[in-house]
């Protein structure tokens, strides 16, 4: 480093670039900041996603196995009455 004290047009030009390179920097952190809660919101509704998707799984899991019952209840039924009617 050299110690030659600067001229007021070095300083000046140093302290806009300082603050330039600032307001890049800010810049950039708002829209890091921005990234993160748009991230964020987008893993919340993949997980609420998800969740839903389980339940939706399972309700029908279940729905299948009541009508595989039914089916057979009424499979049931008709062979009684077949064999009673004959």
């Amino acid at each position: 480093m050299s110690s030659k004290v600067k001229s007021k047009f070095e300083t000046l030009t140093d302290s806009r670039e300082i603050c330039s390179k600032n307001f890049v920097i800010n810049l950039l952190k708002t829209e890091r900041t921005n990234l993160n809660d748009k991230e964020l919101a987008i893993t919340k509704a993949l997980g609420d996603n998800e969740m839903k998707l389980e339940t939706d799984v399972t309700n029908f899991i279940k729905y299948i196995e009541e009508e595989k019952k039914s089916k057979k209840a009424y499979e049931e039924v008709c062979f009684y009455l077949m064999t009673d009617y004959f």
